[in-house]
């Protein structure tokens, strides 16, 4: 997968632990930046065809970056500003259904789906790390995380993934173990999940 190394890439990633929520936060802007980016890859999803592939792999994940950063750097400025209001990219994230769009896509992806799926885990993390029960308590989120994590089933992972995944239960056991209510989430999920599969 180095082809998904790119600068692009890489320069985003930089981006997100550089930005300082005091100077480089305005909630207009990343709100319409943050739909922006979504509504472009969303177009690379409903437009993309076996033949163009790569490229529209390398698209959607391009723009899954900068969706990444602007959650962070949401997040952190909520945090250091003491906001009680909506988060705005986070419940356009939730209400859209935005990861239940890209998990669906990500299973049509052949060959590119691990390269997808590591995108989809880096994403699940960076919403736990930064807005921790907030998010896990939605059911736009957890169903979703809930698909992803079971695909993994009986499946023999590369290391990078595998990495990634080990990552996120981890960080999903710390919020949990914070709030042991939600872990009640996850079994009515699943029972939810089972009954729908049942009919």
């Amino acid at each position: 997968m180095s082809w998904l190394r790119s600068t692009s890439l890489t320069f985003a990633r930089q981006l997100s632990k550089t930005l300082d929520p005091r100077h480089d936060y305005e909630p207009h802007a990343c709100y319409n930046s943050f739909c922006k980016h979504w509504q472009q890859a969303h177009e690379i999803i409903v437009k993309s065809q076996p033949q163009h592939l790569h490229d529209d792999v390398l698209g959607v994940v391009n723009h899954l970056e900068q969706l990444a950063t602007l959650l962070v750097l949401e997040a952190k400025a909520r945090e250091i500003s003491h906001m009680s209001s909506p988060a705005s990219c986070l419940e356009y994230l939730l209400s859209e259904n935005l990861l239940d769009k890209l998990y669906e896509w990500a299973v049509s992806t052949g060959k590119y789906e691990n390269a997808v799926r590591l995108e989809q885990l880096r994403l699940f993390g960076n919403l736990v790390t930064h807005y921790n029960s907030q998010v896990i308590a939605a059911e736009p989120f957890l169903r979703p995380l809930l698909k992803l994590l079971s695909s993994f089933r009986n499946e023999l992972l590369p290391t990078n993934l595998e990495s990634q995944l080990v990552s996120l239960l981890n960080q999903l056991c710390v919020v949990l173990m914070q709030n042991m209510k939600l872990i009640d989430l996850f079994f009515l999920m699943t029972q939810t999940k089972n009954g729908s599969q049942a009919e």
